[in-house]
């Protein structure tokens, strides 16, 4: 079964891998149902939090 991305999140999917919240896997595909790790969503909140600081400091 291939699972498809909706339209209305394609956006939001797109910037969080621009700004390297997400990775793609060994294809390059994005795939939102695969699990992830304590190590994976801590260096995701991390990357948020590097992200946020750099947005506060250049307003």
């Amino acid at each position: 079964m291939i699972d498809k991305i909706n339209i209305l999140n394609s956006g939001a999917i797109q910037t969080a891998i621009a700004l390297k919240i997400v990775k793609l896997d060994a294809d390059g595909k994005f795939n939102p149902q695969a699990g992830i790790t304590r190590t994976d969503a801590a260096a995701m909140v991390s990357q948020v939090q590097e992200i946020l600081k750099r947005a506060a400091t250049n307003q």
